[in-house]
Parts: structure tokens; C-alpha cells; sequence
């Protein structure tokens, strides 16, 4: 005897109770959704006016024409079609107490700017990365910033002048530092031997004094160190061995007679090596051509 399941007395009945079922779900996950996507919203809308006020007189001071920032500015960016289009986002930190927002990255990149370097970004106390490239800014850096604690400064390709200031030598805990094309003149300061958790050092394209400093052993955790056509002149100091976190080096342009070829045998992580116009004598040593990551010489 072949067995059958029994027949549904309503089978649209139970179509429909179905359908509700599946609409109420529907229904909790858009809801569930949303107000995950909420929580940031209202999160950011806790940035501090005070805040909000220095943003919009360090935007000003840059030379920035319309930009009115509110309590909502954290994450603000502008899209980009093209590489080269303008970078503008604001991030912040909003773990604090009762949600409290605070600005700790500012990233205006591309937009032209003429004005100077703003002193007033002292005001954003937790702000922790600048990056201004490729704009117009003049001036000097600002002997106000030497209150914050900043780890990246990126103010490449503008047109500061001037020394860089002995302070930043206080930036313990800076990694990044990329002053290129631009002004900039004087020696560097030996205070910059404190700076032992620098990663990116770029100086290219300024027109800086003396001989290229001893005090770079001093930045063991160092990755790339870049030195074109900056001013400076050679020899590169023989403690340059002693950076073995080294992937890219790049100096140029530096007048020492007949300095020999750099000791860089320790050195076994390199990608790119540039030592351009440097003068150097003698032969390439034969552990270059065993540097199996190098791949720019």
C-alpha cells in the first residue's frame, strides 16, 4: 500500500501564513540593519564644538573657501573619479566616555591651498596624523605644534620654508615624516636623533645645508629613507649599515670626492636602492647582486 501525506485542508492559508513569516524577518533584518548604520551617525554627531570651531578656522587659515564643518564632519571625504582628484577626510576616535567623538586624523590632499601652515591645530588635542600634500601652503611649520603628539606629518609638495624646527624632535612617537618639494633650508637638527620610531623619512627637493647626519643609526626601525637632490651633502655616513630595516634608500645629488660604495651588506631586505650623481668610486660589491628582494638599483 503506497503511503501519502495527508492533503492540507487550506494550502493558501498556509501560503500566506508563510509570507508573513517571511515579511516579519524581512522586516527585523531592515530594522537591525538600519540601526547599525545609525550608531556611527549619532556617534559622530557627538564631536565637541569646540572642535568643530578649530576645524573650521584651520580650514580657513589654509586658504580653504567654503568648507563649513559641523558635528557631523567625522569621516567626511569627498569622492575621488580620478587618482589625482582631491583626497578631504576627517577621522576620528569616538570610544570615549558617554560617545564623545575626538579628531585624530586630517587628510587635505590636492586642493590648491594658499594659505599657511594653521598653528591653531594645537586646538585638536587627540589629533595624531597631518597630511597636506600637494597644496600651496607657505610659511614655516609652527613652533605650536610642538604640543601635540603627533605620529605622521605629510606636508609634502607645498612651499614651506625654512628650518625644520629643533621640536619635532619631541615627536617620540612619530613614524612618518615627509617634508619633500618644498623650501625647506638650514641643517637638521640633532634633536631629530630622538626620533627612534620613525619609519618614512623624506626630505627630497629642499635646499638643506651641511653633510648628511651621523645621528640616522639612530632610527633602527627605519624603512624608507629618502634623500634626492635635498641640499645635503655627503659622504653618507658608514653607520647607515647598522639600518637592516631598510627596503628603500634613495640619495642623490651630494658633493664628497671619491667616497667608496655604502656598506650595506646588513641590509638584505632592500627593494630599491638609488645613489645617483654621489661620486662614489670603486666597484658595486658582489652582495648587491645576491639581494634577492632588491628589484630598483
Amino acid at each position: 500500500m503506497k503511503f501519502s501525506p495527508p492533503a492540507e485542508k487550506n494550502p493558501d492559508k498556509n501560503r500566506l501564513r508563510n509570507l508573513l513569516s517571511i515579511f516579519r524577518y524581512a522586516f527585523l533584518v531592515s530594522v537591525l540593519s538600519l540601526s547599525c548604520l545609525e550608531t556611527p551617525r549619532l556617534a559622530a554627531a557627538r564631536l565637541p564644538q569646540d572642535e568643530v570651531d578649530a576645524l573650521n578656522l584651520i580650514t580657513k587659515k589654509m586658504g580653504a573657501n567654503g568648507w563649513n564643518f559641523n558635528a557631523d564632519s567625522c569621516g567626511e571625504y569627498l569622492p575621488r573619479v580620478q587618482r589625482t582628484d582631491p583626497d578631504r577626510n576627517i577621522t576620528c576616535d569616538c570610544r570615549f566616555e558617554n560617545n564623545t567623538c575626538h579628531i585624530t586624523s586630517l587628510k587635505f590632499k590636492r586642493f590648491n591651498l594658499a594659505g599657511e601652515l594653521p598653528p591653531e591645530l594645537i586646538q585638536l588635542r587627540y589629533l595624531k596624523n597631518i597630511d597636506l600634500s600637494y597644496n600651496y601652503l607657505s610659511g614655516s611649520i609652527p613652533s605650536q605644534w610642538a604640543s601635540l603628539q603627533l605620529e605622521m606629518i605629510a606636508l609634502l609638495a607645498n612651499r614651506l620654508s625654512g628650518n625644520i624646527p629643533s621640536y619635532l624632535g619631541n615627536f617620540t612617537s612619530l613614524a612618518y615624516l615627509i617634508l619633500s618639494s618644498n623650501k625647506l633650508d638650514g641643517n637638521l637638527p640633532k634633536e631629530l636623533a630622538e626620533l627612534k620610531n620613525l619609519i618614512d623619512f623624506r626630505i627630497n627637493d629642499n635646499n638643506f645645508n651641511g653633510s648628511i647626519p651621523d645621528f640616522v643609526q639612530n632610527w633602527k626601525q627605519i624603512k624608507r629613507l629618502e634623500m634626492v637632490a635635498s641640499g645635503l651633502e655627503g659622504p653618507i655616513p658608514p653607520s647607515i649599515s647598522v639600518l637592516e630595516t631598510l627596503t628603500d634608500l634613495r640619495i642623490t645629488d651630494i658633493n664628497f670626492t671619491n667616497q667608496s660604495f655604502p656598506d650595506l651588506s646588513n641590509i638584505v631586505g632592500l627593494s630599491r636602492l638609488l645613489l645617483r650623481n654621489c661620486n662614489i668610486s670603486g666597484e658595486i660589491p658582489p652582495y648587491i647582486w645576491e639581494m634577492s628582494k632588491l628589484r630598483i638599483l
